[in-house]
């Protein structure tokens, strides 16, 4: 069982954002929780994730990968749609790749608080929409590179891979997504997505 909550879900979460969430809340890694959902096997040290398992190439995800997998639990099959449809493939279609940085970046007040949007993973997008800070690749602890958009590694949610540090302002609290957050996403992010899908239609 995915133990849920609507209060943390923010419109423009990215993938990697909305795993870490989930994660959280089940109190257990991201890289468990996503081989939780993609197959039936629960051992304690889940097999390897499918190659590729980052988010610039969804081809492993998609809106049945459940069924595919073999997996038809609901609440999982759920949360790989989530997934699949925060990630650039619904958004940029086969351009998603050319777009989306395979690093991970983000902005550092924005993670403080849980927060990770695909805006972010744009390449040509350098600063926060929300914060107008630059964005980075590099962790504000160990300034170690993030291995890629993707999960393995990460042995908690909202940590760094390799000093383990958290990237959240207290590590025990993640907040509900306020009103006021939701509004600032929709004034500030939602254009810069609706100008990426634009553009991946010209």
């Amino acid at each position: 069982m995915i133990v849920w909550n609507d209060a943390f879900l923010a419109r423009y979460d990215s993938p990697w954002g909305l795993l870490q969430k989930v994660a959280w809340l089940n109190a257990t890694a991201p890289p468990w929780l996503l081989k939780m959902a993609l197959g039936p096997d629960r051992s304690p040290l889940p097999p390897p994730l499918p190659k590729p398992h980052g988010f610039v190439d969804t081809s492993w995800l998609g809106p049945t990968a459940s069924t595919r997998c073999g997996y038809h639990d609901d609440v999982a099959g759920n949360l790989l749609d989530a997934l699949y449809r925060r990630s650039g493939r619904p958004l940029l279609g086969p351009f998603a790749h050319l777009a989306l940085s395979e690093n991970l970046r983000f902005c550092n007040a924005c993670l403080a608080r849980g927060y990770h949007s695909l805006a972010h993973q744009m390449i040509g997008v350098a600063r926060c929409p929300i914060h107008r800070t630059s964005l980075t690749d590099r962790c504000p602890h160990c300034h170690g590179t993030f291995s890629g958009f993707a999960v393995e590694g990460s042995l908690q949610p909202f940590c760094c891979a390799q000093c383990g540090e958290s990237l959240l302002v207290n590590s025990d609290v993640l907040k509900p997504v306020s009103t006021a957050w939701k509004e600032k996403e929709r004034q500030q992010v939602l254009p810069i997505l609706a100008w990426m899908a634009d553009i991946a239609l010209l």
